[in-house]
Order: C-alpha cells, then structure tokens, then sequence
C-alpha cells in the first residue's frame, strides 16, 4: 500500500486503512471525514479548540463548508503523495487561509495556535510553519501510531483539557530588528543585484516581511488599513513592485530627498521603525 510523505497507509479506498470518521465540530464538517480512530480522536479535540481559543469554524457572514478532511490527491507543493490522501491532515477555514500566503492569522492567533499544538506533544504539525511554501490552513500528523494513540488516550478523557492562559495582548508596532546587512547592501527588489536583498533567500523574509509591516502600519500600502499590520498578507516577505511603490510613499511623506526611494537602506530602516 502507498504512504502519504508523514509514512502513513494511504489508499484511494479508505476501508484499506481502516476507513473514515465524520469529524464534525458546531455543525461544519471536515469531508468527507478523517482517519478512523486515534487520528481522529486527536483531530477532534485540534479542531474543538482551534474553534473556541483561534478562530470560530463558522460564522454567518464567512464562506461555508471549507474544512476538508481525507482526499487520495498528491501533495499540491511538493511531487508526493498527500498526507489527505491517509486521513492525517485537515484544512481549517481554507478559503480563509489559503496556500501560500502567510499572516492570515494575527500574532496572538499564532502564539495560541502554538499553545493547542504544544497540549498535543507535537504529534502534529501546523502548515505555516513549513520552511517552504505556507499552508496556513493546514495541519498534519507527523509523528507514529504509538505516539499518536498515547496522545489520543490523554485527550479522550482521563483528564480535563487544560485551561489555557488568556492570549497575550498583540503588540502595538512591528518591532525591530538588528541590522545585518553588511557596507553598501540595503532591502530592496528581489530581482535587484546581490546588494538587493528582497527575500530570494527564505533567511532575508523574516526582514523584508518586518520593513513591510511597518509600511502597512505607516500608512504607505493603497488598500491596507494601518491597523492590520499584523495580520495582512501583503507583508508576505518578499519584496517586490508593490514593496518599491510603498517604500517611495514612505520616502515622499517623511524622508523625503533620498536617492533611491524604493530601497531601504540602513539610514531608512532607523527613521521607519518608529512610532
């Protein structure tokens, strides 16, 4: 029998692998289910709280019926076979969250994304923490049965869920970072020359998504409300035209006079992360 990439039996008959379990949660269902038993078991108890501590599976004036269980498909990043195609992944509020984008959840979404993950020892996996292409919707089982069914007894019942923490309250600017470049290197369009650095190398992103939070929260991005500095995914980490047009807006409202507006150089980056 094929395996899915996380080594789980996977087949396009789901009886082969022991078959499928409706995982249902305030009435919207991931279809057409998902592996039957402790897959299941840990998939309720993600989605249950996914639901009451991140975000409501469903809500009147969302897109329904976006949470989506078993699929025998390959995986669409990648040239192998999907972990839907075992039943050990979901998508969750997909149309919401789509494939390749970051930041569709806030800061304080992630942190508790994060906690839910940590009450589950790690058996599963969360779609935007892949190092290449994002999958915010996205989780997986990466970890054996043994595992999984410790982690599924445990939730099933002997003890009560823990009572989380209250979230922590998000920060009110995009921080900053340390500058790294070296004499004559500035951020700027991915296709510039190698002093451009623009997010080619998945090390610049976490930098270039940073001068792009703070032009959204400056007010320099057509579209984007200040206020979603945090969680708009037009701060993707790579700098492109869009990037060069805010970058120039920035220099025209409060750096005016410089002779490439639409890079930033280590001088630009000491006046834009401010309040």
């Amino acid at each position: 029998m094929p395996k899915s990439y996380n080594g789980w039996s996977a087949s396009p008959n789901p009886a082969d692998f022991g078959g499928l379990a409706r995982l249902e949660v305030a009435g919207e269902t991931f279809a057409p289910g998902v592996r039957a038993g402790d897959v299941h078991a840990v998939f309720q108890y993600l989605a249950e709280q996914l639901h009451r501590r991140v975000e409501p599976i469903v809500r009147p004036d969302w897109h329904q019926a976006d949470d989506w269980g078993y699929s025998y498909r390959k995986n669409v990043n990648a040239n192998n076979l999907s972990c839907h195609a075992s039943g050990t992944a979901i998508d969750y509020n997909a149309t919401r969250h789509p494939n390749g984008k970051r930041g569709t959840f806030s800061a304080g979404q992630v942190a508790e994304i994060r906690r839910i993950l940590g009450e589950l020892e790690g058996v599963v996996c969360w779609g935007g923490d892949f190092t290449g292409t994002a999958d915010e919707m996205h989780f997986e089982i990466i970890k054996g049965a043994g595992d999984i069914a410790r982690v599924a007894a445990k939730v099933r019942g002997g003890a009560p869920a823990p009572v989380p923490p209250p979230a922590p309250a998000p920060p009110h600017t995009p921080g900053k970072f340390a500058w790294n470049l070296p004499a004559g290197h500035y951020y700027g369009n991915i296709a510039g020359p190698a002093k451009s650095h623009g997010g080619y190398y998945s090390a610049e992103r976490d930098e270039v998504r940073n001068i792009q939070q703070w032009l959204i929260y400056h007010g320099c991005v057509p579209g984007v409300p200040s206020s979603a500095w945090a969680s708009s995914g037009w701060a993707d980490g790579k700098w492109e035209g869009p990037t060069d047009g805010a970058m120039a807006t920035w220099h025209a409202r409060f750096y005016a006079g410089q002779p490439f507006p639409a890079q930033c150089w280590r001088d630009d980056y000491d006046r834009l992360a401010r309040a």
